[in-house]
C-alpha cells in the first residue's frame, strides 16, 4: 500500500489522504478486514503526528472490528498501537494490560518481531513507573531476542533501557557499559537520536559520580548530535546539564583553591 510507504518516510499528510481514500473503498465493498487494517494505519499516522486522542479513537474502532472477525494478529497489533498512544500521554495504567494482552497473543501465534517490540514497550512503562525489578528482566529478554534476530537497532534500544535501569539503581559501572554498547551500535547505524540519548545518559552517570569534566564532555557531544538530528528537546536538556555540571565543578574547585592558598600562606 502506497500509504504505508509514505508513513515510513514520515510523510504523514500524504499517508493519511491515501488511507482515507482506501477506507472509503473498503467501506463501500463491505470489506471489514481491509477497513480495520486501514483504520489502524490511520491511527499510527495520527499517533506519529502527536494527535493521540484521534489515534486512540481510531485504534479502538479497529480493535472492535478485529475482535468481531476473531483476527488475533490484527487484535494484538492494534492493542500494541493503542498502548503506545496511551504511553505517549503518560497513561501507564492503561498501557500495561494492553501490552500484556498483545504479548500473550504474539507468544501464542509465534510472531517474534512483534512480540519483542511489545516486551520493550512493557519494559519502558515499568521503567518510567520506577518499577526497575520488573523492567530489567524484560529488557534482558528483549536483548536476547533481538540478538537472535540479528536486529542491531533493537539491541541498541534494549541496551539503552538496561542502562537507564542500572543508572536509576545507582549501578553506575554497569550503566556506563550498557550506554557504551548502545552508543557503539547507534554510531554504526548513523542513528542520531540513539547516539544523543546514549551520550546524555552517560553524562548523567558521570555527573552522579562527580566526574564533572567527563559529564560536560558527554553533554556537549549529546547537544551537538541532537542539534544535527533536529532533536531540540535533547539538545536543550544536554546544554542545560552541561552548564549545571560546569557550575558545580567551579563551586567545588573554588574552596579547594582557597584552602590551598591558605595553607601556603601559613607555610
Amino acid at each position: 500500500m502506497f500509504a504505508d510507504a509514505h508513513r515510513c518516510r514520515g510523510e504523514y499528510d500524504r499517508a493519511i489522504a491515501l488511507y482515507t481514500d482506501a477506507l472509503d473503498i473498503y467501506t463501500n465493498l463491505g470489506a471489514r478486514g481491509g477497513r480495520a487494517k486501514t483504520i489502524a494505519g490511520l491511527a499510527d499516522d495520527h499517533r506519529c503526528r502527536g494527535e493521540y486522542d484521534r489515534a486512540i479513537s481510531l485504534c479502538t474502532n479497529a480493535l472492535e472490528i478485529y475482535i468481531d472477525l476473531r483476527n488475533r494478529e490484527g487484535r494484538a497489533n492494534t492493542m500494541a498501537g493503542l498502548a503506545e498512544a496511551h504511553r505517549c500521554q503518560g497513561e501507564y495504567d492503561r498501557v500495561i494490560p494492553l501490552y500484556t494482552n498483545a504479548l500473550e497473543i504474539y507468544t501464542s501465534i509465534g510472531g517474534r518481531e512483534r512480540r519483542v517490540n511489545a516486551i520493550v514497550g512493557l519494559a519502558d512503562v515499568h521503567r518510567r513507573r520506577g518499577e526497575y525489578d520488573r523492567a530489567h528482566p524484560l529488557y534482558s529478554d528483549a536483548l536476547k531476542i533481538y540478538t537472535n534476530l540479528g536486529d542491531r537497532e533493537g539491541r541498541s534500544k534494549a541496551f539503552a533501557g538496561l542502562a537507564d535501569v542500572h543508572r536509576r539503581r545507582g549501578e553506575y559501572d554497569v550503566a556506563i557499559l550498557r550506554y557504551t554498547n548502545a552508543l557503539e551500535i547507534c554510531t554504526d547505524l548513523s542513528d542520531g537520536k540513539g547516539r544523543a540519548d546514549a551520550l546524555l545518559g552517560l553524562g548523567k552517570v558521570y555527573r552522579h559520580q562527580n566526574r564533572c569534566a567527563d559529564a560536560v564532555s558527554s553533554y556537549q557531544q549529546a547537544a551537538e548530535v541532537a542539534e544535527q538530528s533536529g532533536n531540540k528537546e535533547v539538545m536543550t536538556e544536554a546544554l542545560k546539564k552541561a552548564a549545571d555540571a560546569r557550575a558545580f565543578s567551579t563551586r567545588r574547585i573554588g574552596p579547594e583553591i582557597s584552602h590551598g592558598h591558605s595553607r601556603l600562606d601559613k607555610a
